[in-house]
């Protein structure tokens, strides 16, 4: 607590003044007596009770004056001070998994600590954050970076990547991490291909990289009885090239499919998760929670045979996707959809028209809230711990989430089942249900196959600008969230009026109540005026 006026707390001299002006002795008051009383000696004036006044009276003067010197100072109560915040979103997954590139972004987040002093939060995001995305697996866009780095409130916003950010990015600095000599050489597609009866795998490979290379693609069953096939392979400095293998016998079966040098040693590059990938085949595993309501049941159904097909799934007690009515559900696989359906009659909240609010990424691809009701159950609105939301209705300065990740858990906010029109009459559900599939079940190459560890062109590049932090962009940094101040002169204000007007009520208040007691003590009285 501070003092805005302090040189007006002198007010407060008055308190010993306002005492020495109370502190007095007086005589009790004249009183009169009948007339054959005079002849009674009168007691010296001296020879009187004398009495100090210190009563109610003295103590509200002094109170109010006090409470008037200090809200004269003005007081002010800091609830919060003001805090500096630098929030800092580190680019992960494909070639910005390296070693070197980890060890970049460590020294960075020291030198960022440093620079901004011991009063400053820096807040560190890593994109993708979450198991279910798998730290080597695709990388974020700049737009994904961009919407995590400004979301709150900071001070300051970073961006860390092994590639250069977009030209014009003034909502955030964007630092540059990358490998001034890449060398990679990655699976960036794959499809199964069935002509005349033969199935082929076509693989395309790309090549990043001062000098050509050659090496080849070895496809070997899970089961050892199986014969596996190869194909040799040579990739021109960055370029693009591609493979056709045969499946034959190994048509159906499950396959791991790497890349190896001509003497039969592994791959050895900057990045090595593209360098192998697994080929399933057979339906993906799903299990719908019992505890969901029966028509919900048969709308997920549905909508699973539209995007897989009749044959594309299958209910297992080891799924790869889930949808489960609670967040302590056994069965649960690399991704969980938790929905949570109201019971009939319970009062929800509709979230009013408003714009979407997404974080871009492959489980809202083509997804929005518009033409779509959204009715929230008790509580279901609320952001939980951990969470982070991928999309939201934004109606004036509400918020209402949607989709929201944390970890392997995916959770759809309002209720499925409810609101006008209800989202699963809407294309908003079977276009969920479809990419909760594919994150499941990676990306389909055809055949009955599934490819595993697949990464796409733009995630297997391993960036090769370097453009580190400054940290003279770090000194002097606003404060991101002003502290809240409150003045504590009103109620003080306030306080001393309140003394004011009893102090000059008591002495009436006093008289009313000697009265009464007066008229009690002696009832006689109240008729010797109409006697006389």
């Amino acid at each position: 607590m501070t003092l805005t006026t302090p040189w007006a707390l002198l007010g407060l001299v008055a308190l010993p003044l306002i005492w020495w002006l109370q502190k007095r002795l007086r005589r009790p008051p004249d009183v009169e007596l009948p007339s054959l009383m005079f002849l009674l000696d009168e007691a010296e004036a001296r020879a009187l009770p004398r009495g100090r006044l210190f009563d109610a009276e003295l103590l509200l003067a002094l109170a109010a004056a006090a409470l008037i010197a200090v809200a004269a100072a003005e007081p002010v109560l800091a609830r919060a001070a003001p805090r500096t915040i630098v929030r800092v979103v580190v680019s992960g997954g494909g070639g910005a998994s390296r070693m070197e590139y980890l060890r970049a972004v460590e020294a960075t987040l020291a030198e960022v600590r440093a620079a901004s002093g011991d009063d400053t939060e820096v807040d560190v995001t890593w994109l993708p954050a979450h198991p279910g995305d798998g730290f080597y697996l695709r990388r974020p866009t700049d737009d994904a970076l961009l919407a995590s780095v400004q979301a709150g409130a900071a001070s300051r916003r970073i961006v860390i990547s092994d590639r250069r950010g977009p030209v014009d990015t003034l909502a955030a600095t964007w630092v540059t991490l990358g490998a001034a000599r890449a060398n990679n050489t990655g699976i960036v597609a794959a499809a199964v291909h069935e002509d005349a009866g033969v199935s082929e795998l076509f693989l395309t490979l790309l090549h990043q990289g001062p000098a050509p290379v050659s090496g080849r693609v070895v496809v070997s069953p899970r089961v050892l009885v199986l014969a596996g096939g190869q194909a040799a392979f040579s990739l021109a400095a960055d370029a693009y090239a591609s493979v056709r293998i045969p499946l034959g016998a190994l048509e159906g079966a499950d396959l791991r499919v790497r890349l190896e040098r001509t003497d039969g040693e592994l791959w050895d590059d900057d990045l090595a998760y593209d360098d192998d990938i697994e080929l399933t085949h057979g339906p993906l595993g799903v299990w719908v929670d019992r505890a969901l309501p029966a028509p919900l049941t048969a709308r997920i159904r549905h909508a699973l045979t539209a995007a897989l097909g009749q044959a594309g799934y299958v209910d297992s007690d080891w799924p790869a996707l889930s949808f489960l009515a609670t967040a302590g559900a056994a069965r649960g696989g690399p991704v969980r959809l938790l929905l949570q359906p109201t019971a009939e009659g319970e009062s929800v909240r509709t979230a009013p028209a408003g714009v979407d609010r997404r974080v871009p990424g492959r489980l809202v691809a083509d997804l929005g809230t518009v033409g779509t009701g959204w009715a929230y159950g008790p509580g279901a609105d609320a952001v939980r711990t951990g969470e982070h939301i991928l999309l939201a209705r934004v109606a004036g300065e509400r918020v209402w989430p949607v989709l929201l990740r944390h970890g392997l858990w995916v959770r759809l906010a309002p209720d499925p089942m409810r609101g006008v029109p209800r989202p699963v009459d809407t294309p908003f559900w079977p276009m969920l249900v479809e990419n909760l599939a594919g994150e499941a079940g990676d990306a389909t190459v055809g055949g009955g196959h599934r490819a595993t560890g697949l990464l796409d062109a733009a995630s297997s590049r391993v960036g090769t600008a370097r453009v580190p932090l400054d940290p003279a962009r770090l000194a002097a940094l606003p404060p991101a969230r002003p502290g809240r101040v409150r003045s504590l002169r009103p109620p003080l204000v306030l306080g001393a009026l309140l003394c004011l007007a009893l102090l000059w009520s008591l002495p009436r208040l006093r008289r009313r109540f000697a009265r009464r007691r007066a008229l009690r003590a002696n009832p006689h009285v109240r008729t010797a005026p109409s006697e006389a």
